[in-house]
């Protein structure tokens, strides 16, 4: 009885060759290039987007139909029975990105450029920033409030202290003695009267205490002399305005006025400026003889 070999269904041969075959699909499909992706979303299709109305008033009890979609309740805006829609509603930022939209936004302002009125940043040498606090502008106001209102308070003080001067100069002024002077040439009634009394008084005087050192000496010679008499009559003040030449002569002139005194009192008509004198200055040319008489030679 001869025996029978039964062949395998898989052979090495072939498990080869389906090696070899998806080895090479593989590497087809990787020079290929195939890949696969998720399909991009529809561009046209947006994401759906809510449209709120802002309220401005708001109401405590609540529409029974509310039209629209907002942050309070609100019965209605008006009288309007028409539903109001906004022209423009604001609309939030879009979650699909936007390369035209970028593009219209404004650039933000470089952070170098932006300056606080209150800090002001350097960089020093070492590349370390510093950041200098700059003073405070209302303390300069209220510096400077408080120099206007020093500089106030001084010139009020000067100018109080120059109205007091001035008021002290004129009560001084009202207060001084009221002078007049008149000599030979005066023609006002009044002055000339008096000073021709006077003068014939001291006249009259000085012949009848003629000095003796003069007669002995026989001397001679001319004075002119300013008497002040005051308002009471009594002498002010004697001025040698001109001398003789000889002191003796000078000193016996003065003598004789002295002599005289007190004379007639000024009366009231003896005025200057419209009011009546103090002071009465006489100015008078006297002269001392060859003969021993004293007399008046006028201005």
């Amino acid at each position: 009885m001869s025996s029978v070999l039964l062949t395998p269904a898989v052979t090495p041969g072939d498990r080869l060759g389906m090696t070899l075959f998806l080895g090479a699909m593989l590497h087809g499909l990787l020079i290929l290039g195939i890949s696969f992706a998720t399909p991009e979303p529809d561009k046209a299709d947006p994401l759906p987007t809510l449209d709120i109305i802002l309220v401005q008033n708001k109401s405590i009890k609540a529409p029974e139909k509310a039209d629209y979609l907002a942050q309070a309740n609100q019965q209605g805006g008006g009288t309007s029975k028409e539903k109001i829609h906004p022209s423009k509603p604001v609309k939030g930022p879009s979650l699909i990105p936007n390369n035209s939209i970028s593009a219209v936004l404004p650039k933000p302002a470089p952070q170098e450029k932006i300056i606080t009125a209150e800090k002001k940043q350097i960089t020093s040498t070492n590349g370390q920033d510093i950041i200098l606090s700059q003073p405070n502008k209302k303390p300069e106001k209220k510096i400077k409030k408080v120099n206007d209102t020093q500089r106030l308070i001084s010139r009020s003080l000067e100018i109080a202290s120059l109205t007091e001067e001035i008021n002290r100069k004129i009560q001084h002024y009202a207060s001084r003695p009221r002078k007049k002077h008149i000599n030979a040439s005066t023609r006002e009634f009044a002055p000339a009267a008096y000073m021709d009394a006077w003068t014939r008084k001291v006249e009259r005087i000085g012949n009848l205490n003629y000095p003796d050192e003069a007669r002995r000496q026989k001397l001679s010679g001319m004075l002119q002399l300013t008497v002040g008499i005051n308002k009471d009559g009594t002498i002010h003040a004697i001025i040698l305005k001109q001398s003789s030449g000889y002191t003796v002569l000078d000193d016996a002139a003065k003598r004789v006025v002295r002599l005289g005194a007190p004379y007639a009192k000024i009366p009231d008509s003896v005025r200057e400026d419209g009011e009546p004198v103090d002071i009465l200055y006489i100015t008078r040319t006297w002269e001392f003889s060859s003969t021993n008489t004293w007399h008046d030679r006028g201005s």
